[in-house]
């Protein structure tokens, strides 16, 4: 029974350690580029797609002073403040208010 139990323990610290390694691949992941970003490209550094952003854009849910909207033939296109929008898109995807 001893073995069994050593066996579980020693896969247990293998699956730490394999997320230890993901957590820090994925912290370098979301740093920008540039300082402002399209909808598409913050949808990236998140983890949903560009449209959503749109979508939120629209609604209200980003505060005005980190949003620039640019007309484009009879559509706005959306750049955000990536410093800002990642945390606020972040907490909108977990449901929390901006």
């Amino acid at each position: 029974m001893a073995s069994t139990i050593e066996n579980k323990v020693d896969l247990l610290i293998g699956v730490v350690q394999n997320l230890k390694t993901e957590i820090e691949s994925l912290k370098g992941a979301k740093v920008p580029s540039a300082r402002w970003v399209s909808t598409t490209e913050l949808g990236n550094l998140v983890g949903i797609k560009g449209r959503t952003i749109t979508n939120w854009c629209k609604q209200g849910k980003f505060p005005q002073e980190v949003i620039r909207r640019k007309m484009r033939g009879q559509q706005y296109h959306y750049k955000l403040d990536s410093e800002r929008a990642v945390a606020i898109a972040e907490k909108l995807m977990f449901g929390e208010q901006s």
